[in-house]
């Protein structure tokens, strides 16, 4: 099985506003996104699977992500990955955070970060 990380492309047609997880409010504006993701389990969650979860529609409503691809305005465009059995997900947050808007969704796809990233789901404001 493949273990590693990605990102991925996603697109906004128009803004809105979702219900994420328990309690989270969040304000999508429309545009491009990209989302870090990390699939390092030995069997079902490798980056095959992972990736092939987020482009179906069809699928259970559990991570904060599987919410926002449920919107019918919101599609996942592409997605890049590398292969990595080390957990690289935050480094790769914390790379991009430099970069992009990632106070807009402070604890998004990173409530289980020890690394300091504020979320995991970027926007580019430029």
């Amino acid at each position: 099985m493949t273990q590693g990380i990605y990102a991925l492309i996603i697109k906004i047609k128009e803004e809105i506003t979702l219900k994420i997880g328990k309690n989270r409010i969040y304000n999508f504006f429309s545009g491009f996104y990209v989302y870090i993701g990390s699939a390092l389990g030995k069997f079902s969650t490798n980056i095959e699977n992972r990736l092939r979860r987020h482009f179906s529609p069809n699928k259970k409503l559990f991570w904060h992500i599987d919410y926002l691809l449920n919107n019918p305005n919101v599609e996942a465009q592409k997605a890049f990955y590398a292969m990595t059995d080390q957990n690289k997900e935050c480094e790769l947050s914390l790379r991009i955070m430099n970069y992009t808007n990632s106070d807009l969704f402070k604890g998004f796809g990173n409530s289980d970060c020890k690394a300091g990233c504020k979320s995991h789901l970027f926007y580019n404001h430029f």
